[in-house]
């Protein structure tokens, strides 16, 4: 099943259904969150661009804070191709916030306390730490061309496997 663009119409309708993956054609438009600074960001901010998404499972974390190190160097790689780097997970808006000041990082980070985007987007992960219930992002990396279609979709086995980010350059022009 292919799902089509994703917009606010089409999230309403799949509130019943189980997860929706995203694939690599698919496109993805008009979804919101909040970010570090507790202001409602919508993708379509960075229509035109390049974007890469990076869920992760929380901030604080051995393995996330080794991703984010990755993907800070990453970026100044992207920003070279007028392209952006954006960080997704459940954590509230107040420690990613944290975490951005703490690490000096110039990713945006934004927030899926409510798992929108994970569950419609196709990149829950559940039972995380052995914790019963405890649903999270797994580290999935998506990119969104200019034209908001999905060029690329990594999905780890488990969230403790890490994006090969050098590997990943040869694949944007």
């Amino acid at each position: 099943m292919t799902a089509g663009p994703i917009n606010p119409t089409n999230l309403n309708t799949l509130k019943g259904a189980s997860t929706v993956a995203i694939k690599t054609g698919d496109k993805i438009e008009n979804l919101s969150l909040y970010d570090s600074e507790k202001e409602l960001r919508n993708i379509n901010e960075w229509s035109g661009k390049r974007v890469l998404i990076a869920f992760f499972p929380g901030a604080f974390t051995g393995v996330c804070d080794n991703e984010l190190c990755s993907l800070d160097s990453f970026s100044s790689f992207l920003d070279d191709l007028d392209a952006a780097v954006i960080g997704v997970s459940v954590d509230s808006p107040f420690v990613l916030k944290n975490w951005s000041e703490q690490t000096k990082t110039n990713i945006t980070f934004l927030s899926d306390y409510n798992r929108e985007w994970i569950d419609h987007l196709g990149v829950e992960f559940n039972d995380l730490g052995g914790l019963s219930g405890y649903r999270v992002a797994n580290r999935v990396v998506i990119i969104i061309e200019a034209d908001c279609t999905v060029s690329y979709r990594w999905d780890p086995e488990r969230p403790g496997v890490l994006q090969d980010y050098d590997a990943l350059k040869p694949k944007l022009p």
